[in-house]
């Protein structure tokens, strides 16, 4: 069932999210932000080692997931902030199985959407 993956591809993931975000104020223009998101798994690509792509976006089981991130922003200007966040997906991108030469499933793996965020954020 599905798409099969080769193993020597790499992945690329699109995806579009809508953060809620708690910015507290640590000291002068130091700011912790934690918050939840959701976020929808628009496409997945993948790239073999010969420069060939495929879209695996219909191997996608959960397009639709939530997430948690937390992270920390300094004010530069009354205009500008930059920060960095880290974002942990709660639920299962794309599952890949290792099955044998008969065809049998021997591992599962469960991929999830975890990324490190660099900002420049505009304030307004």
């Amino acid at each position: 069932e599905g798409s099969v993956i080769p193993f020597n591809t790499t992945i690329t993931q699109v995806n579009v999210a809508l953060p809620f975000t708690f910015h507290y104020r640590i000291f002068n223009s130091l700011f912790a932000d934690i918050g939840i998101g959701a976020q929808y798994v628009a496409g997945l690509i993948g790239e073999d080692v010969n420069g060939a792509t495929n879209s695996f976006t219909e191997a996608i089981e959960d397009r639709i997931h939530g997430s948690v991130h937390c992270g920390l922003s300094y004010v530069v200007s009354d205009w500008v902030d930059i920060g960095v966040k880290y974002n942990m997906g709660l639920g299962s991108v794309l599952k890949t199985y290792l099955t044998d030469i008969d065809g049998n499933t021997i591992a599962e793996q469960k991929s999830s959407n975890r990324y490190l965020q660099l900002a420049v954020i505009i304030r307004h």
